[in-house]
């Protein structure tokens, strides 16, 4: 630059003051600027542990997928019982969900008296008891049976 005659060397001037003032602002924002990185860097752990093993999220959704079924289960149980639903309309409805149906058991202890005519001993009479006793009926199941007290009749 000239000025009235002299030269004035301007340029390195202005970049040292520039070089200053970067020094400045990066002092000044030097808290935000690290809080933006440690947020950009959580953010890449983030989206890294997201992405890393599919294994584990199959099993996550695995798992998601299976407290939701016992979820909605119960709410339907809940509803067979306060609107009265049959048995039959439930399982049909948890059939078509791909949930277990409704399976009620009941054990009842039941006295019989067992007429055995021709029997050619009392051990067989035993066995023939026993062999009238099982069911084929395969939703019946005949736990225990023994033969408390048997006699002859005359």
């Amino acid at each position: 630059m000239v000025n009235n005659g002299a030269t004035v060397t301007v340029l390195p001037l202005a970049i040292e003051s520039a070089q200053r003032r970067a020094e400045r602002l990066e002092c000044e924002h030097a808290e935000e600027l690290a809080g933006l990185r440690r947020q950009h860097d959580a953010e890449g752990e983030r989206r890294r542990a997201q992405y890393a093993d599919p294994r584990e999220r199959l099993a996550a959704a695995g798992r998601a997928l299976e407290s939701f079924k016992v979820r909605v289960r119960e709410r339907a149980l809940e509803c067979k019982a306060d609107e009265g639903w049959c048995d039959e309309g439930f399982n049909a409805a948890m059939r078509d969900l791909g949930l277990p149906e409704l399976s009620s058991t009941y054990l009842a202890r039941v006295s019989v008296y067992v007429r055995v005519v021709n029997a050619e001993s009392e051990s067989v009479a035993r066995e023939w008891i026993g062999q009238a006793l099982d069911s084929t009926d395969s939703d019946v199941t005949i736990r225990d049976w023994d033969v408390d007290e048997l006699y002859v009749q005359e």
